[in-house]
């Protein structure tokens, strides 16, 4: 894919991902409601897919900035295509387990058109 090195033997493989937004209180209040459930979903092992309504014409227009505590591959072609499960007139769902395939070099199936 390219050359950012893969966690070193030992490491669990994740990474601090902090995610920077300029939203208003009400979004902030109903982000933290869904990742407060997210949280909740992974202590139980409940796997779910959590939606959030994206009000583009609004005022929910974020530019968001993403930093990382180490090197994260680029989202390139292949991971944009595989990384959305089910796109229904721009809904859709996205989902990381078809990513982690394809960066370990296994197969994954095209998703349902």
């Amino acid at each position: 894919m390219n050359d950012i090195p893969k966690p070193s033997a030992g490491d669990d493989g994740k990474l601090d991902m902090t995610i920077k937004l300029r939203v208003t209180e009400a979004q902030a209040m109903t982000l933290q409601a869904m990742f407060e459930y997210m949280t909740y979903l992974g202590g139980i092992g409940s796997s779910r897919y959590v939606a959030f309504f994206a009000d583009g014409d609004g005022n929910f227009q974020p530019k968001a900035e993403c930093t990382y505590s180490q090197p994260v591959r680029p989202v390139d072609e292949d991971v944009e295509k595989i990384a959305v499960v089910e796109d229904r007139h721009g809904h859709r769902k996205y989902d990381f387990d078809n990513v982690a395939w394809h960066l370990a070099g296994m197969d994954w199936e095209e998703p349902p058109k």
